[in-house]
């Protein structure tokens, strides 16, 4: 199996829905989301005071909900 060279994230709604019941077909999606999640990547991005000043700045600047602001961080290519 080749390895990804790209970054993914898995939002945390993803685990709501997966334990809601009221939406069988959201609910069956979550579920197959986290399990291909979970064979696929091999570790969690874990944000750091640069990606958490990112998403200030995103939040101040383009208006995003900080939570919001800080997936898109996370999901932003790395730079070197």
């Amino acid at each position: 199996m080749k390895s990804m060279s790209v970054r993914s994230f898995l939002d945390t709604n993803i685990l709501v829905y997966s334990d809601d019941g009221t939406d069988q077909v959201k609910q069956q999606r979550a579920v197959d989301l986290i399990a291909e999640f979970d064979v696929a990547i091999p570790d969690l991005a874990i944000p750091d005071l640069a990606d958490t000043l990112g998403a200030i700045d995103l939040h101040r600047l383009h208006g995003f909900s900080f939570w919001d602001a800080r997936v898109l961080r996370a999901a932003a290519p790395v730079q070197v």
